[in-house]
């Protein structure tokens, strides 16, 4: 039931947000620019992946997500209920291979202070080889990362997350730094250096 929920849901927004949005790569990363062409989502990083369905000593893989198809859409900053999203597709043969990054905004408490934060709250991994297909999810209620609303997310380590599957062995993702992520629009150009090891659970994300 997952499964069909998220490839249906992934191919009517890639479908809805052709028209407005255009999705570019660059020597740093990719991303996503709204009709005006202000760029409104922006991933940059190295990613690896460790397959452990390969069995033990798995090695690392390397993917350029600029050799990618890329769809998605962008959301609205201070609209809690609209979320944004990039998807990278692969196609080789019967083969094809997805990357989703799913963005989502709340108001938090930190310190005392009401706080408008965004947050890549969930990030996935489905393959699918002619009529078979299976999707690996990172956990729930966990945030990969998270950051102020309108400012872009900037971290010097490496961040590991793990995408897990009811039946199959996790798959192992690795985001290699510079990791800088803009998901609802810039209001200012100061990046937060964050030490992802300091990171603390005041500024996840509910």
């Amino acid at each position: 039931m997952i499964l069909l929920q998220w490839i249906g849901v992934m191919a009517i927004a890639i479908e809805a947000a052709s028209a407005e949005y255009t999705y570019f790569a660059d020597h740093r990363g990719v991303g996503i620019r709204d009709a005006d062409g202000t760029t409104c989502l922006y991933l940059s990083f190295t990613l690896q992946m460790r397959n452990n369905n390969l069995g033990e000593g798995a090695p690392l893989e390397s993917i350029d997500l600029g050799d990618s198809v890329l769809g998605g859409r962008c959301g609205i900053a201070a609209h809690e209920d609209d979320s944004a999203y990039l998807s990278a597709k692969f196609t080789h043969i019967n083969r094809t291979r997805t990357f989703l990054f799913n963005f989502k905004q709340a108001t938090i408490v930190v310190d005392r202070y009401e706080q408008a934060r965004w947050s890549l709250y969930r990030m996935s991994y489905a393959e699918a080889y002619d009529d078979q297909q299976v999707v690996f999810l990172s956990p729930n209620g966990s945030s990969v990362v998270s950051g102020p609303l309108k400012q872009q997310f900037t971290c010097r380590d490496t961040i590991n997350t793990t995408l897990t599957h009811d039946v199959y062995q996790p798959i192992d993702i690795f985001l290699g730094p510079p990791v800088e992520i803009q998901s609802y629009g810039m209001s200012s150009n100061i990046s937060n250096f964050i030490n992802w090891s300091d990171l603390s659970a005041s500024s996840r994300m509910p």
